[in-house]
């Protein structure tokens, strides 16, 4: 069995997902850097939900934990720290998410650091 940080790498270089900046998640399964690395946290740990959560702008999908604790645009520290991933490559892959590269291009990036 691969180590998290390979299989999340080898999903987005496979462009199955939908990109998406400034959530976490949508309704619609869209997803942003992180959120790819929350689905696969809740995939193979079951330790955290999707749910939904509703706010003044109307409802939104957010990533649930065990203390009940919400996220809607961050990764909690569990989940960054199982991911195999350092602060430094989330923020690269975050960055370029939100700059609009897609999945696969930021697989290969994150790879050759």
């Amino acid at each position: 069995m691969t180590n998290p940080r390979d299989r999340i790498l080898d999903r987005l270089a496979s462009g199955k997902d939908t990109p998406v900046v400034g959530r976490l998640r949508t309704p619609d399964g869209c997803l942003c850097f992180q959120g790819v690395i929350a689905d696969e946290y809740i995939r193979e740990t079951g330790h955290a939900r999707w749910g939904r959560l509703d706010t003044s702008l109307g409802p939104v999908t957010a990533l649930e934990m065990p203390d009940g604790t919400t996220s809607t645009g961050w990764l909690p520290g569990e989940i960054e720290d199982w991911s195999g991933f350092t602060d430094d490559e989330i923020s690269t892959g975050t960055s370029m998410n939100d700059s609009g590269d897609p999945f696969p291009v930021i697989a290969r990036a994150l790879r050759e650091d």
